[in-house]
C-alpha cells in the first residue's frame, strides 16, 4: 500500500500566507478500522489530491489526544471548497463508499483555516502537534501568536509553524485561531507544556500526531 503520510512540500523560510488548510478529523470504530484506511487511502485520499487548488496532502495517526486520524490538506485558498469540481464529490455528491463510512465515525470535525503567517525549514517531519485557541476579544491575534512563535522557536527540531484562523469558528467563542507545527523527531507532550496556556488563553485543542503509514 502506497505511504501517503507526507507528500512533497516546497520548502520556504519564512513567509506569509494567503492560502487556507483544510482539516479533517475522525475516527471509526475499531471494528471498521481497516476499511476505513481502505477507502481513505484508495479512493478519498487520492480524490481529493487531484482536484483543483489542492496543493498537497498529508495523514496523521493521533498519538496524544482524539479523534484517531487528522488529515491535512494545503488550499491554493478557501475558494477552492465552493468550486464545481469540489462540491461534485462531496456532501451529498460523495461516492457510494463514502456514504457508508462517514457515518459511522466518531469525533468528525470539518475545520477550514485562512492561512495567516507561516515558517518551514528543509526536513521530513517526524510528529505533528495540533492546537487551538479562542481568542478573548482584549486579546491582539499578532502578539499571541509572535509569544507562541517565541516559546516554540526554543525546542529543537522544529520543521514547520503554520497558523491559521477558523473561518467558522464555534459560536459566541470569538475568533479561533489554530497552529499545526511539525518537528523532525517525535516530540513528547511535557516538552510543549508551557504552550498550553500562553498570555491566560487555554487551548482548546492539544493533540500530538505521528505520519501515518500501512
Amino acid at each position: 500500500m502506497p505511504d501517503f503520510s507526507h507528500t512533497a512540500l516546497p520548502t520556504l523560510d519564512n513567509c506569509i500566507m494567503n492560502g487556507a488548510l483544510l482539516l479533517a478529523l475522525m475516527q471509526p470504530p475499531s471494528s471498521q478500522e481497516e476499511e476505513f484506511n481502505d477507502w481513505y487511502d484508495t479512493e478519498h485520499f487520492p480524490q481529493r489530491l487531484v482536484l483543483p487548488g489542492f496543493l498537497d496532502g498529508q495523514r496523521w495517526v493521533c498519538s496524544e489526544g482524539w479523534p484517531r486520524y487528522l488529515a491535512l490538506y494545503e488550499l491554493e485558498n478557501e475558494d477552492v471548497l465552493n468550486t464545481a469540481q469540489y462540491l461534485s464529490v462531496s456532501g451529498a455528491r460523495s461516492t457510494p463508499w463514502s456514504r457508508r463510512i462517514l457515518p459511522r465515525t466518531v469525533g468528525r470535525q470539518r475545520i477550514v483555516l485562512r492561512t495567516c503567517a507561516e515558517a518551514r525549514r528543509p526536513g521530513q517531519a517526524a510528529s505533528l502537534l495540533l492546537m487551538s485557541w479562542n481568542m478573548p476579544a482584549h486579546v491582539d491575534m499578532e502578539s499571541f501568536i509572535s509569544t507562541v512563535d517565541a516559546q516554540i522557536n526554543t525546542i529543537a527540531g522544529v520543521l514547520t509553524l503554520q497558523w491559521g484562523e477558523n473561518l467558522a469558528p464555534p459560536v459566541d467563542r470569538g475568533r479561533s485561531l489554530f497552529l499545526i507545527a511539525t518537528f523532525d523527531y517525535c516530540i513528547q507532550s511535557s516538552a510543549l507544556d508551557a504552550m498550553r496556556r500562553p498570555l491566560n488563553v487555554g487551548c482548546t485543542h492539544f493533540n500530538l500526531y505521528l505520519p501515518y503509514c500501512r
